[in-house]
């Protein structure tokens, strides 16, 4: 089964300089079937953690090599 890099622009931190949807990326390692179902699980995690400065859901996937 493959193996994706699944990422959200930003993260949730309130830093001024490293949070929000300009800061740090929030990355993934997922393995899955299928890039829809890569998307699918992270977006599941995603949405429950906290997004109050940036989405809770997918913006990218990369198949790993």
């Amino acid at each position: 089964m493959p193996l994706f890099e699944v990422i959200r622009w930003g993260n949730d931190s309130e830093d001024p300089v490293t949070g929000g949807p300009d800061g740090s990326d929030t990355c993934f390692l997922v393995r899955a079937a299928s890039v829809e179902e890569a998307a699918l699980l992270a977006d599941r995690d995603l949405a429950a953690i906290t997004h109050r400065y940036v989405v809770p859901w997918t913006h990218a996937v990369y198949l790993g090599q």
